[in-house]
C-alpha cells in the first residue's frame, strides 16, 4: 500500500510542477520559438512565477529582448529572490502589489498604471500579457457609475 501512496504523491507532484506559472510560460514561449524584443505584463497571484517562465526563457538575452515590463500582483506576493533576479534589469521592471481578495484603492492605482502602460507602448509592440487568478481584484478601473465602496460590497457578497 505505500508504494500506491508514493507513487500518487509523485504523480500530484509531477502535475503540480507541470501547472505552475514558471514552467508554463517557458514551455509555452519554447513552442512557440522566437525570441524578439517583448513587453510583458503579468497580473494575478502568479505573476512573480509567469515572469519567472519569461524571464527563463529570455535568459541569455535579458537585457535585449525585456523591453520592459509591468508586473502586478498580490500584497506580500513578491520574494526577495525574484527582487534579486530582476536587479539587473530593474529599470524595466515595474512591480506593484495590490489587494486580494477585496479591492481597495491600490487596485485602482494598478488599474490605472495598467492603462497607462498599456498607452505608452508603440503601436506595433510585441506585447507578452499572464493572467492569472486574482487579476480581477489586483486590477480595476471603476466605471462612471461606481464606487470603491459600492465595487467592495459586491465583492464580498
Amino acid at each position: 500500500m505505500l508504494e500506491a501512496r508514493t507513487l500518487l504523491l509523485e504523480i500530484y507532484a509531477a502535475g503540480l510542477a507541470a501547472v505552475h506559472g514558471e514552467q508554463a510560460v517557458y514551455q509555452v514561449l519554447v513552442v512557440k520559438g522566437q525570441r524578439q524584443p517583448t513587453h510583458v505584463v503579468a497580473i494575478g497571484k502568479a505573476a512573480e512565477a509567469m515572469f519567472g517562465g519569461a524571464m527563463r526563457y529570455f535568459h541569455n538575452d535579458l537585457s535585449s529582448n525585456l523591453q520592459s515590463s509591468l508586473i502586478i500582483t498580490k500584497h506580500g506576493h513578491i520574494s526577495a529572490s525574484f527582487v534579486a533576479a530582476v536587479s539587473g534589469v530593474s529599470d524595466q521592471v515595474q512591480v506593484l502589489e495590490a489587494a486580494h481578495p477585496v479591492p481597495d484603492a491600490s487596485s485602482l492605482q494598478a488599474g490605472q498604471a495598467l492603462l497607462n502602460y498599456l498607452a505608452q507602448l508603440p503601436e506595433q509592440a510585441n506585447l507578452l500579457f499572464l493572467l492569472s487568478g486574482g487579476a480581477s481584484s489586483l486590477v480595476e478601473v471603476l466605471a462612471d457609475d461606481w464606487s470603491l465602496e459600492k465595487l467592495q460590497t459586491k465583492t464580498q457578497e
